[in-house]
């Protein structure tokens, strides 16, 4: 029996000490390359002090656009709230909500994204669950989305609840 979109919850997204340090890292070494380029008093590598400065300084808001907010269970959809935009997964394309281990995602590869600047964000690969989308702060409290065609990892806090309230909204109790 299916519900009547009532039910909803809204997790936050909290940051882990080691996502902070690889942040603060990224940014004083990205800021910091652009700085040493521009102190750098040559006029035939004028051209490459702006390109390096679009580069290392254009990373740190583009970045920034994909951080995630909130994972929330509403309207018969989960959705991903980011800095800039969001990801919505229909309740009724989802076959598997559930929590998984860290170790779930020992051995993965980033295809494309972020591997640490405001977390790890972007398209993943490993053996264990093929080629996925991560959006997680923090490496624990972790839960898989599948859908027939894709796959999400994101982080939550309240993992149990949220995965009753999106099995219920799926109609599955």
């Amino acid at each position: 029996m299916k519900t009547t979109g009532k039910k909803r919850i809204t997790v936050p997204y909290r940051w882990e000490t080691q996502t902070i340090v690889i942040t603060i890292l990224c940014i004083v070494v990205l800021v910091g390359v652009w700085a040493v380029v521009v102190a750098v008093n040559s006029h035939a590598a004028g051209w490459l002090k702006w390109v390096l400065g679009i580069v290392c300084l254009g990373a740190i808001p583009v970045s920034a656009a994909y951080l995630p907010r909130s994972l929330s269970v509403a309207d018969r959809k989960i959705t991903l709230r980011r800095l800039v935009g969001r990801i919505d997964i229909p309740l009724d394309e989802v076959v598997v909500v559930r929590k998984i281990e860290p170790m779930m995602l020992d051995g993965s590869s980033r295809v494309f994204g972020s591997g640490g600047l405001f977390g790890y964000l972007g398209r993943f690969r490993n053996r264990r669950l093929g080629t996925y989308s991560m959006w997680i702060t923090e490496q624990q409290n972790l839960l898989l989305v599948e859908t027939v065609q894709r796959r999400w990892v994101f982080n939550c806090r309240r993992a149990d609840e949220f995965i009753r309230i999106a099995t219920e909204e799926r109609g599955d109790s």
